[in-house]
């Protein structure tokens, strides 16, 4: 049987639950209670007490219940509450004739948030309920803005998701037709000059985009990101395609070894490309003129595909390969061309990588070139 007390502004208030299966010990509690502002629920057993916890829009803050009952005890009414009901933040607090330690590990053990001994004090049942009472507050207003600020989160998401890619298509036509242009032979030096600058701006622009977007992917969760069917191959090729203008620039020839049998791989489009487009463009930055970058892929049937990006450029320090991958780490240089870096290129690779279940590493030799290689498992329908 559960019995409640209700009053006209019950839902701006807390709500306890009294679970005992003495009626005048219920009653002397309920009474004693009626000093806290809040809605007081009644129940005379454990079994009563969680038919009532599991009805639909039920809402409990605090659980104050007996040990020794005659329909489950309190101490089983806690377990069921943690781990079949799921409350693991619900706070309950146990009244126990028991003073043992072993009795009171007990509690502890079935998930009790406080015990208070029998017989007890008034005025130290209702101190203990407020305490509890007001982190529960704390801890709903907590969970609320947590949910408010993964919300706007979201948002903030889509929106630099939207204006990355609405800038970007805009900023490919100048820079495609200003490539047109600076190779015109009939152009003077001076305007060759500016049409350079032009190229040069847009590029540190276009950077800029695709950090917003890179942003906004690593962000994210996996079960908050569209994953389907596709081959990576694909997408590196693309990659390859983008940076081509600048590899051709430094004379750097950059090629994909053939590969055979290589299998559909689950993923997200963008978050892979951004993978792959930061690892080439790193290549071909820290590559000096003529120098070579290569793409490799493996697949050894052990669950896992491995894609390695190799370059012939000037090397990592071994000092700082350990913090290569770190948020704004002091490892970010200038290229072998004076190509800026913020530094974040690396730690949003692999926060993407990530995102994917994947493991990204480094082999690097100062002078003679790096090797990144990203491995990702394949899951069983994927193999």
């Amino acid at each position: 049987m559960t019995v409640t007390i209700l009053d006209n502004n019950s839902s701006k208030k807390l709500h306890i639950l009294v679970v005992e299966d003495s009626s005048s010990a219920r009653m002397s509690i309920v009474t004693s209670l009626q000093a806290i502002d809040a809605v007081i629920h009644e129940a005379d057993d454990g079994m009563s007490a969680l038919s009532f916890l599991r009805q639909e829009n039920t809402s409990v803050d605090l659980v104050l219940s007996d040990l020794i009952m005659k329909a489950m005890d309190g101490d089983e009414l806690c377990h069921k509450i943690r781990n079949e009901l799921g409350h693991k933040d619900l706070p309950v607090i146990i009244l126990s004739s028991q003073t043992d330690k072993d009795s009171i590990l007990k509690l502890f053990n079935a998930g009790a948030t406080d015990y208070l001994y029998k017989p007890f004090m008034a005025e130290e049942l209702v101190a203990r309920i407020k305490a509890h009472l007001e982190q529960r507050k704390l801890h709903k207003i907590l969970k609320k803005n947590i949910n408010e600020l993964s919300e706007l989160n979201k948002m903030k998401d889509h929106f630099l998701a939207a204006c990355s890619h609405d800038f970007r298509s805009p900023l490919q036509g100048i820079l495609g037709f200003t490539e047109l242009l600076i190779n015109d032979s009939s152009l003077s030096a001076h305007h060759r000059s500016s049409l350079k600058n032009i190229i040069e701006s847009g590029n540190q622009l276009h950077n800029m985009i695709e950090s917003l977007l890179d942003f906004s992917l690593a962000g994210n969760k996996p079960e908050d990101i569209t994953m389907i069917p596709l081959h990576l191959i694909d997408i590196i090729e693309t990659c390859v395609k983008t940076i081509s203008f600048t590899a051709d620039n430094k004379k750097i020839n950059v090629q994909i070894n053939p590969v055979t049998d290589f299998p559909f791989f689950k993923g997200n489009p963008n978050a892979l490309f951004r993978i792959f487009n930061n690892l080439l463009s790193n290549a071909v930055k820290f590559t000096s003129p003529g120098g070579r970058v290569t793409v490799d892929f493996e697949n050894k049937n052990t669950g896992f595909i491995s894609i390695s990006v190799t370059d012939t450029g000037m090397g990592i320090p071994e000092d700082m390969i350990p913090n290569i991958f770190d948020r704004y780490s002091k490892a970010s240089r200038k290229g072998t061309m004076g190509e800026k870096s913020n530094g974040l290129g690396l730690h949003i690779t692999r926060q993407l990588v990530e995102l994917h279940s994947g493991e990204i590493t480094v082999k690097s030799h100062l002078n003679k070139g790096s090797c990144f290689t990203v491995t990702f498992p394949l899951k069983p329908e994927e193999n």
